[in-house]
């Protein structure tokens, strides 16, 4: 054929929804993992170096009836935490903590306008409230119990608990010790940057409740956000960055941050959800690594056995099994499953205890709720998705067959850019020499970068300097003296905060006599740009503070560096960290804690994030009567996918102008002409059970009236940009 010169365009049909109807009844989710608390290590009896964590939650009802919130009974939430390890190909769970019992509920509106429930004593969540537990609340070891007793089916535990955490409570256990009791314990060697390089790691909060499971909505009470972990000489510490990402388990930060994993939620019939990854890598040598995740969300029946099918004269070495470790007296034993190859058959690990009395059932290891276990292997096989998961409890059916699908490799969800920190050497630059900047109480003044600097992938070209202590985008207020954590919807946004806090600079309130000065270091293109507050006082009290923010160009780094404190307010009213431009994600460094150190830098570094993408396009055919177009669609399962050829030179139009579109779903296949050139059209196609669809156009004029060239590229689909479609993504060329 002549040369024919076209644009296809793939577009993801994960449009979005104007609106999702409310779950029947009460429903309660984690709306949001809002801060954390750091206890320090100790090394339990038997055990290897451990440090302790608590996350903070907040429970949101969305659901149509209130919740139920009794205190001392059986008839409110416990709350799970667990942390998480994404590290060489597989996330894994490297911390649990026992469950702490809810006690009173609060009424606020983090996540919809809160219908205030009457009489508002605390015994019930209204509908559309939220109620924070904070971190410190969820690791105190009072009013905490065992996990094991407690069915995340029904939402079943009884009253009271049975078991207090045994360290805590024995004086005989090795010292210091009682500060891991109940709390997240993760072993130092989880947490090693040296021998974890590049690890990501990720914080989960999960509700149970007997009325939410009642009325079937036990299915959506997990959520999770990224973490932020450092050393800090003798033990770990944890924060929160990034943003929740609601109402879904941890196990889904695989997929988002590893696009090739295929993911599966399923389901026992009359029962609960499992939630299953699955990742095929080639290791060279003919040779592939297979390996898979599953976690169980609120089956009381428990997984019991996994198995992968295998092809006839394919075998399986080099299998690997993780599971969690349970603590502080819970009465289960840590047991490995026992694999078992079958070659040609399959390969399959199993619990190696049955079911029996009570006391047996307490002591066993099958994958209870709230856990993930982790099998591999090696094999000669490219992709293995055939899998079974045997149910431990007994019941039907005894076990639910899982098809993994292959995936695109590209993202299938938005995922926001987020910032990281470290300590670094003290990074000081004395900017006696620099321009004045705001001086008073509560005053600000927005001035002009000597570089172009980009902020949460915005370019900036101007900073807000307020003498409260932060700097901000242009535009937002700078007399926002009343400090909060980070991130938070209310203004300023956009933030970097250095030591936010009600300060003076030279100020009538006070004795204050410091300054604040801007200057700009080295030449381009390594320059830096440092704001400095130099001996700022808080509102009317004799104390100092000095501190910067160092801005890099190039790298784009952030350094935060204390230079001094005030002796006795060292941060118990500040908050140090970064904020996207709308306050829905941040990184924060401290709030409101005594922790700030003199003489210390943290430099803040950006991850972007990815836009979703739904489909692979892979072409073939030579475009004439004997040798047609075709393509072949690998597409996320149940997402619609359409296919855009434009068969006029230039860029993509707009559906409708003059293009060919083929749609393709699970349930629909159709293709237009709307330009009339290709005449009649005869497509064919077929899918299977996992949406791959192979489609050809089988009648196309030969030759085509005008030399044209073939190009195929993808349409990153946006719900911002006009028509759902945003900037292009060349997939193929033909």
């Amino acid at each position: 054929m002549k040369n024919a010169r076209f644009a296809a365009a793939l577009v993801a049909a994960c449009l979005p929804v104007s609106a999702v109807a409310q779950a029947v009844g009460p429903d309660v989710i984690v709306g949001d993992l809002i801060d954390t608390s750091n206890y320090g290590s100790a090394t339990p009896i038997g055990g290897a170096l451990t440090s302790a964590f608590a996350i903070g939650t907040t429970s949101c009802n969305l659901g149509t009836a209130e919740l139920n919130w009794f205190s001392n009974t059986n008839q409110k939430p416990v709350i799970g935490q667990n942390i998480y390890r994404l590290y060489d190909g597989r996330i894994e769970q490297i911390g649990i903590g026992w469950l702490k019992h809810g006690f009173y509920a609060l009424a606020q509106n983090a996540c919809a306008t809160c219908v205030t429930p009457s009489p508002n004593n605390g015994t019930h969540l209204g509908v559309n409230c939220s109620d924070p537990y904070s971190a410190s609340l969820n690791g105190t070891q009072s009013n905490i119990g065992p996990r094991f007793e407690v069915n995340a089916f029904t939402g079943f535990y009884p009253w009271p608990y049975s078991l207090t955490p045994v360290e805590a409570n024995n004086p005989a256990t090795a010292a210091n010790e009682g500060l891991l009791a109940g709390r997240i314990r993760v072993l130092h060697s989880d947490l090693d940057a040296a021998l974890n390089p590049g690890a990501l790691y990720f914080a989960e909060g999960h509700y149970v409740t007997p009325d939410d499971a009642a009325a079937g909505n036990g299915k959506n009470n997990v959520s999770y956000r990224p973490l932020n972990v450092t050393f800090t000489g003798s033990a770990y510490s944890i924060s929160l960055i990034g943003s929740t990402q609601r109402q879904k388990p941890a196990i889904w930060a695989w997929k988002a941050a590893d696009p090739s994993v295929s993911m599966l939620e399923v389901d026992v019939p009359a029962e609960g959800r499992f939630v299953m990854g699955y990742r095929a890598k080639s290791i060279g040598g003919g040779q592939y690594r297979h390996e898979y995740a599953v976690f169980n969300v609120n089956s009381d029946r428990a997984g019991g056995s996994f198995s992968i099918a295998l092809p006839a004269g394919v075998g399986a070495t080099n299998l690997s099994f993780r599971d969690v470790k349970y603590h502080s007296g819970e009465p289960i034993i840590d047991v490995d499953w026992a694999p078992t190859v079958n070659t040609g058959v399959s390969v399959s690990w199993a619990c190696t205890t049955a079911p029996g009395t009570p006391s047996q059932n307490n002591a066993a290891n099958p994958l209870r709720w709230g856990t993930l276990f982790n099998f591999g292997f090696e094999s000669s096989a490219a992709w293995l998705p055939d899998a079974t998961l045997g149910l431990w409890k007994a019941g039907t059916p005894a076990s639910v067959a899982a098809q993994f699908c292959p995936t695109t490799g590209l993202p299938t969800q938005a995922v926001p850019g987020a910032y990281a920190f470290q300590s670094v050497p003290y990074d000081f630059l004395d900017a006696t020499g620099g321009v004045a900047g705001p001086v008073g109480d509560e005053a600000g003044a927005t001035v002009n970068l000597p570089f172009p600097f980009s902020f949460y992938g915005t370019p900036l070209t101007q900073i807000l300097i307020s003498t409260n202590g932060y700097l901000a985008v242009p535009g937002q207020p700078h007399n926002i003296y009343d400090n909060v954590s980070i991130p938070n919807g209310a203004q300023p946004n956009g933030v970097i905060a250095g030591y936010w806090d009600d300060l003076e600079v030279a100020g009538p309130g006070g004795s204050a006599s410091g300054w604040c000065r801007y200057q700009t270091f080295g030449a381009a293109p390594n320059r830096r740009f440092v704001v400095e507050w130099f001996n700022a006082q808080r509102y009317q009290q004799n104390n100092n503070f000095s501190f910067e923010i160092i801005l890099d160009e190039g790298t784009n780094a952030i350094t935060l560096t204390q230079i001094s404190t005030a002796t006795g307010a060292i941060g118990g009213s500040a908050t140090r960290g970064v904020e996207n431009l709308d306050g829905s994600s941040g990184t924060q460094l401290s709030h409101n804690s005594t922790t700030v150190t003199a003489g210390t830098s943290y430099r803040f570094t950006y991850t972007p994030g990815s836009v979703p993408q739904s489909a692979l396009l892979e072409l073939s055919g030579a475009g004439s009567f004997g040798d047609p177009f075709q393509w072949r669609i690998v597409s996320e399962p149940s997402k619609l996918v359409t296919l855009f050829v434009d068969v006029t030179p230039g860029p993509v139009s707009i559906p409708g102008f003059g293009e060919v579109a083929l749609s393709l779903g699970p349930t629909m296949l159709a293709i237009y002409d709307g330009s009339g050139a290709f005449g009649p059209l005869d497509p064919t196609a077929t899918t299977d059970a996992c949406n791959v669809w192979t489609a050809a156009l089988g009648v196309v004029p030969d030759p085509l009236p005008t030399p044209l060239g073939l190009l195929f590229q993808g349409l990153v689909w946006s719900p911002t940009a006009p028509n759902g479609l945003a900037h292009i993504t060349t997939l193929a060329t033909y």
